[in-house]
């Protein structure tokens, strides 16, 4: 049968809902996957128009039971088609005819390399498919096993780099790609680590089935087109114990495998879920499935999000998320990129130490007003979700308007930059806001000045008085002292050198504050000093900086 006239004569683009009704209730399946000489137990279909008004419709063009003409294939090459179609109800056939031609690519000489790794990437594809469908049982699982003990041997035989593996990676992020992926470069990094083909395909079936749980989270929230709210990150964070107890029924996957689709999500730092588990709590398998997962989602695109390039996700992962990952694994998979001597030049910056719940001083650029935030979520590398106060308008926080915030830890207090996603009122008051690309240990604005009440001890023209130091940037201060004890003193002291000794906010020991009297004022019984700080040490000045960042963010 010669099908090339209706080929060319089907021009999907612009079809919209017409080509999707066509093609209900079929699977699209890869012409590389078929092979001429073969029996195919299943019809093959293709798009056509024709007919009364040219309509599209679906067409048979091979019947199942005969032999796949190598003729016919060339007919599909020739007609620059990549993809044809079979009804839902052949995916098992479908499924079944490549696990029959595995054995037989995998060893042949006469195929490359690469093609083989194109074949079995497919092939690992259609099961993870046909396993999210029905559900993780037996006979799919088996196929699964059989396969990662191919796959294991393929690699181990076969010299391929990490960027032939990637060539063959999808782009656009979709949860079976996102499966086989994370298997498939999980698997070449253990080969890279020194693991055999057993290690290698224990970790294969781990990793093919470790999202398997999302079968029980409905379409709505997996295909989301915006971040998830905190309701919905939650039900997602339920996946991974859902999956496993799918897994384990199935009484197939020994422990090490089972603690990939569990632990997955677990951090080094306890951070993680659904246990919170830290460092060598969690299975070496694990720990690199949660490196090979967090690379994989950062470099694939999203229907809200661009994908992040390979240096920019390295950058982050090594940076913002180090505390959550196996440290010398990480760096390991680095080397495994071959971006090792390349990152050594990379900054690595500061990474965004902040925890659910963390309340955290936002303000919108170029405006000045300042409010309080509960962190209630996040996606590393991708999204921050704050709820915001019943006081304030989400909407007055519009897409694209940038961000200034602060936040304390450790007793420092940090800040960083970041754009609004967007906000809901209803059902609860939230703010998405886009993860920063840089934390920063400094001042936001110029020398913020704070109100307080600091007991000190002024030396000024060889004598020493007693005060309150009532507000304080890393400028300066004012001093303020009684009249009728220092007034002669005070009033005489415009432009003196002055020694201020204090112990600042949240300080345990009293620090020297030296300066320049640059203005005398009285005020009632009281004369006040208005003080430049000049020559602070480098400690002193970190740690005034650190004590009214501390108040800024507590009062903000």
């Amino acid at each position: 049968m010669d099908i090339r006239p209706s080929l060319r004569e089907v021009e999907v683009e612009g079809l919209g809902d017409d080509f999707d009704k066509v093609v209900k209730g079929t699977v699209p399946i890869k012409l590389r996957d078929l092979f001429p000489g073969t029996v195919l137990p299943f019809d093959l279909y293709f798009p056509a128009a024709g007919g009364p008004g040219r309509a599209l419709t679906l067409k048979k063009v091979f019947e199942a039971g005969e032999a796949y003409r190598p003729s016919f294939h060339e007919s599909f090459l020739a007609g620059e088609v990549s993809e044809v179609y079979i009804r839902e109800s052949d995916e098992n056939s479908f499924t079944l005819y490549l696990m029959d031609n595995v054995q037989k690519i995998v060893r042949s000489p006469h195929i490359s390399p690469e093609t083989k790794t194109q074949f079995l990437y497919d092939n690992a594809e259609a099961i993870v498919s046909r396993t999210y469908k029905e559900r993780p049982n037996a006979a799919n699982i088996k196929l699964g096993r059989q396969l990662a003990d191919c796959f294991a041997s393929h690699l181990l035989a076969d010299n391929i780099s990490a960027a032939a593996v990637f060539s063959l990676f999808s782009k656009d992020y979709d949860t079976f790609t996102h499966s086989v992926q994370v298997a498939v470069l999980g698997m070449a990094f253990c080969k890279f680590l020194g693991m055999g083909r057993e290690e290698m395909a224990d970790f294969a079936l781990g990793g093919l089935f470790h999202d398997v749980g999302k079968n029980a989270v409905e379409d709505g929230i997996l295909k989301k087109p915006s971040p998830l709210n905190d309701e919905e990150f939650e039900i997602i964070k339920k996946h991974t114990l859902m999956g496993y107890q799918q897994l384990r029924r199935t009484q197939i996957l020994n422990a090490a495998q089972l603690g990939i689709v569990l632990c997955h999500h677990e951090a080094m730092d306890g951070s993680g879920y659904p246990q919170g588990l830290k460092a060598r709590q969690i299975h070496k398998y694990a720990r690199i499935a949660r490196i090979v997962d967090v690379y994989d989602a950062l470099t694939t695109r999203r229907v809200y999000k661009e994908a992040l390039s390979q240096e920019q996700t390295l950058q982050l992962m090594r940076r913002d998320m180090k505390q959550t990952f196996d440290s010398s694994l990480l760096e390991a998979f680095v080397n495994y990129l071959g971006m090792g001597e390349k990152m050594k030049a990379a900054p690595e910056g500061m990474r965004l130490d902040i925890e659910l719940g963390n309340q955290v001083v936002i303000e919108l650029e170029g405006e000045g007003a300042r409010l309080k935030a509960g962190l209630v979520g996040m996606e590393a590398g991708e999204f921050l979700i704050f709820g915001m106060p019943a006081t304030v308008q989400v909407k007055k926080f519009a897409k694209g308007r940038k961000i200034i915030a602060r936040y304390a830890h450790a007793g420092s207090v940090y800040g960083f930059r970041c754009e609004v996603l967007g906000g809901i009122e209803q059902p609860l008051r939230l703010l998405f806001l886009a993860y920063p690309d840089k934390v920063e240990n400094v001042n936001l604005r110029k020398n913020p000045r704070i109100d307080c009440f600091l007991p000190a001890e002024a030396e000024v023209q060889g004598a020493v008085c007693s005060g309150v130091i009532t507000d304080i940037s890393l400028g300066g201060c004012k001093f303020m002292a009684k009249q009728e004890e220092n007034g002669d003193l005070l009033r005489s002291a415009l432009n003196e050198s002055i020694v201020l000794q204090t112990n600042l906010i949240g300080e345990a020991e009293p620090r020297i504050l030296t300066g320049k009297v640059r203005n005398v004022k009285l005020d009632a019984d009281r004369t006040v000093l208005g003080v430049q700080f000049v020559g602070l040490d480098a400690e002193t000045a970190e740690c005034l900086n650190r004590s009214i960042m501390n108040v800024l963010a507590l009062t903000g």
